[in-house]
């Protein structure tokens, strides 16, 4: 009776500590997810304000919204 109990044990620990791995790798899973939302809302917003300074140089303020619309626009597709 022994055996089978510490058997059971071992299974529970392995179990444990494969339940540990997993959720580990889902808190990286997830934070690696965020930094890259992050990434893409950075160079999103990047691009609006470069497409509207381009667009204001070249255009002044319709220029500028017409540029930030643009550099949106690439954001979104690139």
């Amino acid at each position: 009776m022994a055996g089978l109990v510490s058997v059971g044990q071992s299974h529970r620990n392995s179990a444990d500590s494969a339940f540990s791995r997993v959720s580990r790798m889902e808190r990286r899973n997830e934070r690696a997810e965020e930094q890259e939302e992050q990434a893409e809302s950075s160079q999103q917003t990047s691009m609006v304000g470069t497409g509207a300074g381009i667009g204001a140089t070249v255009g002044g303020p319709w220029g500028a919204a017409i540029g930030a619309a643009i550099g949106f626009l690439g954001a979104e597709l690139f």
